[in-house]
């Protein structure tokens, strides 16, 4: 056999099939989240294009190992049953690794805007009944990994086909001396420009927002784990006492400490629009509908995050969402902070958290004790008939355990409940199979309508104990359902959430439309009780009428995104530069403005308030000053 054809059936071909699998999967991508993507697909040709381009040297990158076995086949002049094991072996499981990360990162995307990284590994740990339940309810995943495993099998048996063992390779020094310097040069190339392979450099080549459309899934998780943590980078836009008054980032309540209770009801995947009196597809909500005409309902809330665990984190934290992880499973996680859970501990309040699922799932416990939660409840010492087999203990049975578990707490007490039941896969018991009205025939609607039914027994199991009306009781979203077929998302709808507060001893029920958000909790929860320590909150409490309310997130991995009361902005963090206005309209939809003359005035007003935002977020964490004591530096 000569060298060339040995690089054919070995190294050409092989190296051909790789960059068809990335491209086959670049398209998937595409066309499983072009929600997350919206507009004509000719918006986002230009990012396809270059983005193969990177495919093209990301393949090339990844078979370094496999292109170094080749070149030993070819020094050894001989390809035996040995060598061609390992030739096909070693392609084999890169080929297979390659594509489960892909597989994973379609699917995954939508619910965390985010290319896949290393966190995904724990990320299986935790769900790994959810991963097989989304497998079973979603026949084209399953179909597309098992064909393209096939096809891994059907190329590597074909392209490595001999009559005869050994086989002898004639010397060809030529194309000896060819892929040596191929490899050389790849090699020294990788090393000069590694900076432009990360998956941040993607905002040099293509527009905001299409970021994720750039780069590729591989890259992306194996260049996640060059670093244990995300790190922040320090800005300087103005003196941190400049930043301090545009922007304070810690409340003191300057009411009485009232010694009130307060229960912190977190919902899982839990919309806006399942709770939208003015949405003709909302959900059964009975109960909900009926507390909310008692409560305060904010019709403009917002999450700071896409994911539980940041929502989690900055409700107890009153930090925003800026890096992936949540404060307390970050690299700033050993950082000092006051915290709301631990201001009122100093104020001798008793601090919970509750949730159906495993002792620490998703690093929950860990998380929560860092922020003043002293006490954790979970589900395991439940009947494994309770269990929905996904995730944790159902809702109905958990709520009614912890209505006791809550007589046995110490007054006054802080408390929160994170409620699982209306996550994907959406199980609901048995016995309330087909029980509630369905308007779309969804099985998300079934579950957020036994959530419901869940809380209405527990109020009416709760309304007579002594404690009752001496606590105040929030509810909202962690983030928005990702599975809710008949939302329109968008920008602004996937951080769209419901916040409602009921108060026993006011039960009038009112309407607010301003803009709140997740990093208000903390303050507003400080001013409820009369909390006499500063908390971090990078907010103000949700009942101030006069201050200027917007919320941050982020969207896509270089794109801030800024929403006010009338306006949805965009900056692009890489090049710092606003790049986009829409202007909101009722049903979360959104309008470009296209008004050079009314988009300049936008950024111009609103650029030194995010400014000092990202300032303080940045500068705060990487300086250790997330408590008063530090608060100049």
């Amino acid at each position: 056999m000569s060298t060339n054809r040995f690089l054919s059936r070995f190294f050409y071909v092989r190296i051909l099939v790789s960059f068809l699998f990335f491209a086959l999967f670049r398209g998937t991508f595409l066309y499983w989240n072009k929600a997350m993507f919206p507009g004509p697909w000719t918006n986002y040709l230009d990012a396809e294009m270059k983005g193969l381009a990177f495919d093209v040297w990301t393949v090339l990158i990844y078979l370094i190992p496999y292109t170094h076995a080749v070149i030993w086949v070819l020094m050894t002049g001989q390809l035996n049953r040995i060598k061609r094991f390992v030739l096909n072996a070693l392609y084999g499981i890169m080929l297979v690794g390659i594509i489960c990360i892909h597989m994973a990162d379609i699917f995954y995307y939508s619910f965390c805007l985010r290319r896949i990284n290393k966190d995904a590994i724990s990320l299986m740990y935790d769900s790994s009944k959810g991963i097989w339940a989304f497998v079973i309810s979603h026949p084209f995943a399953a179909v597309l990994f098992l064909l393209s495993l096939m096809a891994v099998y059907v190329i590597v048996v074909a392209s490595s086909k001999l009559k005869e063992m050994p086989v002898q390779i004639e010397p060809n020094a030529k194309s000896m001396s060819g892929i040596s310097l191929y490899l050389a040069t790849l090699v020294i190339l990788t090393i000069v420009n590694a900076k432009f392979l990360s998956p941040m450099s993607a905002s040099l080549w293509v527009n905001p927002g299409q970021t994720a459309l750039y780069t590729n899934s591989t890259q992306s998780f194996l260049y996640s784990f060059r670093n244990s943590w995300n790190y922040v980078k320090k800005v300087n836009f103005m003196t941190a006492e400049e930043c301090d008054q545009r922007l304070p980032v810690f409340f003191q309540s300057t009411r009485t400490p009232t010694g009130r209770n307060v229960m912190l009801f977190i919902l899982e995947s839990f919309s806006y629009s399942y709770l939208d009196a003015s949405n003709p597809k909302k959900p059964y909500t009975p109960f909900f509908d009926s507390l909310i005409q008692q409560s305060t309902f904010f019709t403009r809330a917002y999450a700071n995050n896409v994911t539980s665990a940041n929502g989690l984190g900055s409700l107890l934290s009153g930090l925003p969402s800026l890096i992936d992880q949540p404060f307390f499973s970050s690299a700033y996680a050993d950082h000092p902070i006051s915290a709301l859970g631990i201001g009122l501990q100093g104020q001798g309040y008793e601090t919970h958290f509750s949730m159906g699922a495993n002792d620490d799932h998703f690093g929950f416990k860990k998380g929560v004790k860092l922020l003043g939660i002293a006490n954790y409840h979970n589900g395991e010492q439940f009947s494994p008939s309770l269990h929905d087999g996904t995730w944790g203990i159902y809702d109905g049975p958990f709520l009614q355990t912890f209505r006791h578990w809550v007589g046995e707490f110490k007054h006054p007490f802080f408390s929160t409940l994170f409620t699982i039941s209306s996550h994907y896969p959406f199980k609901v018991p048995a016995e309330f199979k087909g029980t509630f009205p369905l308007p779309n025939g969804t099985p998300n609607e079934e579950a957020v309508a036994y959530v419901d039914r869940s809380f209405h027994d527990f109020f009416d199991s709760i309304r007579k104990e002594p404690w009752f009306n001496n606590t105040v009781f929030i509810f909202t979203g962690d983030h928005v359902s990702k599975e809710n077929t008949h939302e329109a998302f968008n920008a602004h709808s996937y951080y769209h959430i419901p916040i409602f507060i009921f108060d026993p001893q006011q039960p009038a029920g009112k309407k607010i439309n301003y803009v709140v958000q997740h990093t208000d909790m903390p303050s507003t929860i400080a001013d409820i009780l009369g909390l006499q320590t500063p908390v971090l909150s990078f907010g103000h409490s949700m009942f101030d009428t006069s201050a200027f309310r917007f919320t941050i997130n982020r969207y896509h991995e270089n794109l801030i995104q800024w929403i006010d009361q009338n306006y949805l902005l965009q900056y692009d963090e890489e090049r710092q530069k606003w790049v986009t206005a829409f202007r909101i309209l009722p049903n979360d939809e959104l309008q470009s403005i296209e008004d050079a003359g009314m988009k300049r005035q936008l950024f111009e007003e609103r650029l030194p308030i995010l400014q000092a935002y990202l300032q303080q977020y940045y500068n705060r964490l990487d300086e250790s000053r997330l408590t008063p004591s530090r608060n100049s530096k």
